[in-house]
């Protein structure tokens, strides 16, 4: 995008290019159940 990376270098390790693993505790399980388009606090007048 057009920045220069030798400004940020000696932050956080900007030129790794690497990030982190993510955390089990983020990875959620599908549902089991299917949610419905239809809106049913909604009353339109």
């Amino acid at each position: 995008m057009g920045e220069k990376v030798e400004e940020y270098a000696s932050i956080w390790n900007y030129t790794c290019g690497e990030t982190e693993p993510r955390f089990s505790l983020y990875e959620y399980p599908e549902y089991e159940f299917k949610t419905t388009e239809r809106i049913s606090n909604l009353e339109l007048s």
